[in-house]
């Protein structure tokens, strides 16, 4: 096995020399032009988190021709016959899902001043300024807990990347795998699960958990705060056959620890709850909504709420013992908060971590009993 915490140790002993904030800046004054390409959600929040750090950006791109000329957070969106005239001037950061997509794009047109920004090492950077060594500690917890060498690797690469300050194309690709929530090595399905899924958005997970049983379960049980998503998540279940969305109850309420009226951002892909939020919804608890039925896997990726709704799911966790797919990338600390916390429920549980994009986002805690 890998000396992986002496490996971590010396991770961390960059973070003491410089922060991401500072390193990118460094970067971008080498440029005349900073541009986003990319005009959506990803590349508008991109733009938001640098402006917040102080970080002027000049102009959007994007493939969509209907975009060019659209102002976005107060930035225009320019052609990409306009990009490749300065292209020798600009710093592009790709700000899509589509990365090695766009990043091929460009490159064959001549551009090498491409970059990739993770706008969650600014978080990170935040947390880890007062609770280095606390972290550093907490790792090396995590590392004791894991049940085999693949969530260890999987873990020092986070860490890895976490104080990693210049991007290289495919770093996380030895990391990545398929079949988030569903892997094949860790999961197995039955003809009688009670899903529950927690973050639901449009139905995608259930389409996957749909194809991964086989279509033969008891019940699916989902939850989505965000009004516009659960209105297409409906739409979706009453396209399926009567035989199936007939045991698929989907519910317009977040999970937390409480049930409580609260106020959330709207974000297509994902709506956090915020005391800045402008929207009103609802959130409750799997011990109280689920409290007569025998949960056999729970999934949840709900926006950094996923320690809390834990916590509103303790006595169906101890009573049922289902297998547990739960998102911890939100916040740093969830890493190893979220696994410590599931310990702490079911000592029984063994606790894999897996990864599933090139970006420092869907990286899955999964739990399960022999």
């Amino acid at each position: 096995m890998c000396d992986y915490k002496r490996m971590i140790c010396e991770c961390f002993k960059n973070k003491v020399k410089d922060n991401y904030v500072n390193v990118l800046k460094k970067r971008f004054n080498k440029y005349k032009f900073i541009c986003i390409f990319g005009c959506g959600n990803i590349g508008q929040g991109t733009l938001n988190d640098l402006v917040e750090e102080g970080i002027k950006v000049d102009f959007f791109c994007d493939n969509d021709i209907k975009k060019v000329g659209e102002i976005y957070n107060n930035v225009k969106c320019i052609s990409l016959d306009e990009l490749i005239e300065k292209k020798d001037e600009t710093i592009v950061i790709i700000a899509t899902r589509y990365f090695k997509d766009i990043y091929n794009q460009l490159s064959k047109l001549g551009f090498s001043n491409l970059d990739r920004i993770f706008t969650n090492k600014f978080a990170i950077d935040n947390y880890m300024k007062n609770n280095l060594e606390d972290t550093k500690n907490k790792i090396f917890k995590l590392i004791d807990i894991l049940e085999d060498d693949e969530s260890r690797r999987i873990v020092y690469r986070i860490i890895e990347e976490w104080n990693t300050y210049i991007y290289k194309y495919g770093q996380l690709d030895n990391i990545h795998s398929e079949d988030q929530y569903f892997c094949k090595n860790i999961i197995n399905l039955s003809e009688n699960e009670v899903f529950v899924d927690g973050g639901a958005y449009i139905g995608d997970t259930i389409e996957q958990f749909l194809l991964n049983c086989n279509y033969r379960f008891n019940k699916i049980i989902s939850f989505e705060l965000n009004k516009n998503n659960y209105e297409i998540l409906n739409k979706n279940i009453n396209n399926l056959n009567l035989r199936i969305k007939k045991k698929i109850v989907a519910l317009n309420k977040g999970l937390s620890n409480k049930k409580m009226n609260i106020f959330y951002n709207d974000k297509e892909e994902g709506s956090r709850i915020s005391d800045y939020g402008v929207i009103e919804g609802e959130t409750t608890t799997i011990d109280s909504e689920l409290k007569n039925e025998m949960v056999t896997f729970v999934k949840m990726d709900i926006e950094g709420s996923e320690l809390e709704a834990l916590y509103g799911a303790k006595n169906i966790i101890q009573k049922c013992k289902p297998k547990l797919a739960i998102c911890l990338y939100h916040k740093p600390q969830d890493l190893w908060e979220i696994p410590f916390y599931i310990k702490e429920i079911l000592p029984d549980y063994k606790i894999f971590i897996r990864h599933h994009t090139d970006l420092l986002n869907e990286t899955v805690c999964y739990a399960i009993l022999d």
